[in-house]
């Protein structure tokens, strides 16, 4: 169900509505990553670098990283792209302790 509640929170973000915040939307992200079922990880992963691109919500290149290998290692395999992507840019940047043999 936090897969869910981000889903919803996520929205209402992007539309300026009910005053979710990006601390709010990145707790609950964070909540997907480490609690949530391995199939919500890819949403978490880009509201994650949505919100670390846009340098809000506190989020952290360790916290992306984190989420990008849980993606990698229990998410869908659709979902590998956008996970490759996230640990590319962090490497480039040389964030998130993101290694070249990941």
């Amino acid at each position: 169900e936090c897969g869910t509640a981000l889903n919803v929170l996520d929205k209402l973000y992007d539309a300026g509505a009910g005053g979710v915040t990006a601390e709010e939307l990145a707790t609950a992200a964070r909540r997907v990553v480490t609690q949530g079922k391995s199939a919500e990880c890819g949403t978490a992963l880009n509201v994650l670098d949505k919100l670390y691109d846009a340098r809000e919500g506190g989020v952290t290149a360790e916290e992306l990283a984190t989420a990008a290998r849980r993606v990698v290692t229990q998410g869908k395999s659709a979902e590998c792209g956008t996970a490759l992507k996230v640990l590319d840019k962090l490497y480039d940047a040389g964030a998130g302790g993101v290694t070249a043999e990941e």
